[in-house]
């Protein structure tokens, strides 16, 4: 009897067939309008850590560990100082890159060593 009562059970347990249905979800990136921090209206990359010099002619000089790559730090540094009228004067490349900019007599040397991957030494120059 109780082997006929499972049985019934079982039996009676019909596999409904579940209908998947695929939800297509599309990506969509926003990026947040990242604040620029400037530093005597030089734009500077996120909240690095700050190390200054001024040497006897009066050129101060920040050093700035970024987490980036250099070639981030390269696009960010050209794009916004373009946006803040400084044309390229004169750009090297050494181990890393070195960005000459000037507006109006004013100009800035910016110098970019990589220290491995994903991070970059950024020295920043001006009077």
């Amino acid at each position: 009897l109780v082997v006929l009562i499972l049985l019934f059970l079982v039996l009676s347990k019909k596999k409904k067939k579940v209908r998947v249905r695929k939800i297509q979800q599309e990506k969509v990136e926003v990026k947040k309008e990242e604040k620029i921090m400037e530093v005597d209206g030089i734009p500077v990359f996120g909240k690095p850590q700050k190390i200054e010099k001024i040497d006897a002619d009066g050129v101060i000089t920040r050093i700035y560990n970024v987490e980036r790559n250099l070639n981030e730090v390269q696009m960010f540094y050209q794009k916004r100082m373009s946006e803040k009228g400084y044309l390229v004067e004169k750009a090297l490349k050494t181990n890393g890159k070195i960005i000459k900019f000037a507006k109006g007599g004013k100009e800035v040397v910016i110098n970019l060593i990589p220290l491995n991957s994903n991070k970059t030494c950024v020295l920043i120059s001006h009077k």
